[in-house]
């Protein structure tokens, strides 16, 4: 159940006037009652700021993931209006574009406005680590994202990579304030299409690794040897060996 800071802050003055009204007799003269209420209050603006801080990270979440649902269906105004009035957008070295319209121009730059027959542009967004700053005004979000980006019977590739942002509040709404993506990205395009691999050789290796020995020896770089796998014959060799070195 979703509860909002103004409940809290309602529930924790009622817990106040409780408190105050069971101590109707002149309070003690170590201020034992009132150091109780003080405690208290404090308690509240404390539950009161967490929570806050916890329904701007949700807030933050749900933004983000706009932003991905929307550049899988090439809603790129959508997608541009999700920005700040001054937020940026910079993704592979090609610019930094600033503001929502040239935002936009970008977005558009990719690809038609709207879904297009054949297209596919899905951008899934993954592990959000979110830091909302004291103030409840700015925070910055890392982001990992999962691309599939097609054009059918033209080229399709996979992509991946990390993304550091900035969002800022605007009329208590959450914007993105900074949208980067300049490291830690790859492509992998499929320039011959499917093509049949080599059955005989892959069941040649173990098949915890089998598709990266396949790739070696067909590059050229055979794997000449056998590595131990998790519950293979030689990680049990190699366990006992250590065990018995260890006792000795």
């Amino acid at each position: 159940m979703r509860v909002s800071t103004r409940t809290i802050g309602a529930a924790a003055a009622l817990l106040t006037l409780v408190l105050t009204a069971s101590g109707a007799a002149p309070a003690s003269s170590d201020g034992t009652l009132s150091a109780r209420i003080a405690a208290v209050r404090a308690s509240a603006e404390q539950v009161s700021h967490d929570l806050g801080r916890l329904e701007d990270e949700r807030a933050i979440e749900n933004l983000q993931r706009s932003y991905g649902f929307f550049v899988d269906k090439a809603l790129w105004k959508e997608t541009a209006d999700l920005f700040a009035d001054n937020g940026t957008l910079e993704i592979g070295g090609r610019g930094v574009f600033v503001g929502k319209a040239r935002v936009l121009q970008y977005l558009v730059w990719l690809a038609p406005q709207g879904l297009t027959r054949g297209k596919l542009f899905n951008h899934t967004q993954m592990q959000p680590i979110i830091t909302v700053a004291p103030d409840g005004r700015t925070a910055r979000g890392r982001w990992r994202f999962l691309a599939e980006v097609g054009d059918y019977q033209k080229s399709a590739l996979w992509g991946t990579g990390t993304y550091e942002n900035e969002y800022v509040k605007e009329n208590g709404v959450w914007k993105i304030a900074k949208r980067q993506g300049i490291y830690d990205f790859a492509y992998f395009n499929f320039p011959q299409g499917m093509v049949e691999i080599d059955r005989a050789l892959v069941k040649k290796y173990p098949r915890e690794y089998a598709a990266l020995a396949y790739c070696l020896e067909k590059s050229g770089f055979p794997v000449k040897r056998v590595f131990a796998t998790k519950g293979s014959d030689l990680e049990k060799t190699m366990k006992a060996k250590s065990q018995a070195w260890l006792a000795a």
